[in-house]
C-alpha cells in the first residue's frame, strides 16, 4: 500500500476539514481526487505530504520507509507555482537534481524558447509549465499534484498529461483536479470527494465511467 489514512481527522478552529476520513492508495499508478472547490482537497494532499498533521487518525506511507530502508521521496507541485523568481526557467528546474539535464524535458513541455528567461518574465502558464518540468525533474515514489493543470490550454493540458503517465508505471501519482475531463484522461482510477467535511462519494476506475 503507497499511503493509507486511517479516520483521519483535521479541523481549522471550528471549521471541519476531515472527520474519520479512511483512504488507501497503491504504491504505483496514477489516482484523481475530483471534487469541487472548498470541499478539502488540497488539506488532504497537504496531509499525506506530512505538511499538516492530523488532530486525530493516522497517516501510513509518507513517513514510512521503503523497504531498502530509504526514506520516500516525494515530489509536490503547489496550486502557486512556488518558483525562484530571480532565477532563469532552466536553472528553476536544474536545481533540484544536478543529474538531469532540463533541455529535453523542457523541449517536451514546450517551453524551451524560455530556458533563459527569469520566470518573473514568464505568462503565468508558462510558469506553470516550469513547476510542472521542476516536479518531473526532481522525481520521486510519490508525486502529489494540486490543481496541477490549471491556467492551461486543452492542448497544453494534454501534452503535459502525456508526461506523467509514463510516471505512473513506477510511482504514485495522486493530482486534485475539479475537472472532469482532466480526470477522464489521466487519471487511471478516480475518487470522487465532497465536503466539508471531506468524505468520498464514489471510487470506480477510469474505464468505468467512459
Amino acid at each position: 500500500m503507497g499511503i493509507e489514512l486511517i479516520k483521519v481527522s483535521k479541523a481549522y478552529g471550528h471549521q471541519i476539514i476531515l472527520q474519520d476520513f479512511t483512504l488507501s492508495l497503491p504504491d504505483k499508478g496514477i489516482v484523481c481526487l475530483q471534487g469541487p472547490s472548498g470541499c478539502g482537497k488540497t488539506t488532504l494532499l497537504r496531509l499525506m505530504a506530512g505538511l499538516e498533521q492530523p488532530d486525530h487518525g493516522e497517516i501510513r506511507g509518507t513517513a514510512s520507509q521503503k523497504s531498502d530502508g530509504a526514506p520516500l521521496k516525494i515530489a509536490m507541485v503547489f496550486q502557486e507555482d512556488r518558483l525562484l523568481p530571480s532565477l532563469s526557467a532552466r536553472r528553476n528546474i536544474a536545481i533540484v537534481n544536478k543529474d538531469v539535464d532540463p533541455d529535453p524535458l523542457m523541449d517536451r513541455l514546450g517551453i524551451l524558447e524560455a530556458a533563459d528567461k527569469q520566470v518573473h518574465d514568464l505568462s503565468g502558464g508558462m510558469q506553470r509549465r516550469v513547476a510542472l518540468a521542476r516536479a518531473i525533474a526532481y522525481g520521486g515514489d510519490v508525486y502529489l499534484l494540486d490543481e496541477p493543470f490549471k491556467g492551461l490550454d486543452p492542448d497544453t493540458k494534454k501534452k503535459i498529461m502525456d508526461q506523467f503517465k509514463p510516471l505512473g508505471r513506477h510511482a504514485l501519482i495522486v493530482f486534485v483536479t475539479h475537472d472532469a475531463a482532466e480526470a477522464a484522461y489521466l487519471g487511471e482510477q478516480i475518487i470522487e470527494l465532497t465536503g466539508p467535511p471531506l468524505h468520498r462519494k464514489e471510487a470506480c476506475l477510469k474505464q468505468d465511467l467512459l
